[in-house]
């Protein structure tokens, strides 16, 4: 809560117990050069871009085009680590499956009032599978389905570089444009 108000956010979190079964993959790792190979993408001085880096392959930000000759696309395709790389760990890993520029700001060109209304992150690896890709970076992808009435999704996966599916992401949040 804030300054004694009705709650200002709400999280659940639910766990369970995964057991041993049969495995199967069959979404592919989106083709893409290696992390050292993509050039990383300015500060933009926005206050939580600071703790990443930035590396898009495709859809960087550009807020300079001119809005009227949109909408653009919203995908983009990037590798993502920690301003200051260090193993990922499952904090890590959820805080990255909420790193990416609104799909807003993407179709529009521009920046735009905007605020995340219910995030999911679904987590495919335990801790321990995790600590075995021993990675300090993920490629990522990030989409929107609809915007509509103020509001518009965002689907997103996270990958390691060995091509494994770390966390899925779906998200709805409210715009203003």
């Amino acid at each position: 809560s804030q300054g004694g108000a009705d709650p200002a956010t709400l999280a659940t979190a639910v766990f369970a117990e995964r057991r041993p079964s049969w495995s199967h993959q069959p979404a592919p790792m989106p083709d893409t050069p290696p992390f050292d190979q993509v050039k990383r993408h300015p500060n933009t001085h926005v206050g939580w871009t600071k703790q990443y880096d930035f590396r898009f392959v495709d859809g960087p930000p550009d807020y300079g085009a001119s809005a009227t000759a949109g909408p653009f696309s919203s995908y983009s395709r990037l590798w993502l680590s920690d301003r200051k790389p260090r193993k990922l760990d499952c904090l890590s890993l959820l805080s990255m499956s909420d790193a990416f520029f609104p799909r807003v700001f993407q179709a529009r060109s521009e920046v735009v009032p905007f605020g995340t209304v219910s995030l999911t992150t679904y987590f495919h690896v335990s801790r321990e599978e995790l600590a075995t890709e021993n990675i300090t970076h993920v490629l990522a992808t990030a989409d929107a389905k609809l915007f509509n009435r103020s509001y518009h999704d965002q689907n997103s996966e996270l990958w390691s570089p060995s091509g494994k599916l770390l966390a899925t992401t779906t998200q709805i949040a409210y715009f203003k444009a």
